[in-house]
């Protein structure tokens, strides 16, 4: 379990603010040690990154 108020790590969205940029890189340091490349994300957006990934898939939440 991540999160939770044990130990270390993130449970839920981590907010990365860009102030009036246009667009972002992200890189993914994964709990094993690796290393995910450079993807591009654009703001106000949430965006989801797995690893071995090369693009970010974007976020929507379902229709209610």
């Amino acid at each position: 379990t991540i999160g939770g108020g044990h130990m270390s790590g993130e449970l839920g969205w981590v907010h990365f603010g860009i102030g009036s940029a246009s667009a972002a890189q992200v890189q993914v340091t994964w709990p094993d040690g690796s290393v995910g490349p450079w993807i591009d994300v654009a703001p106000n957006t949430f965006d989801l990154i797995h690893k071995g990934a090369t693009t970010a898939q974007r976020w929507l939440p379902p229709n209610n």
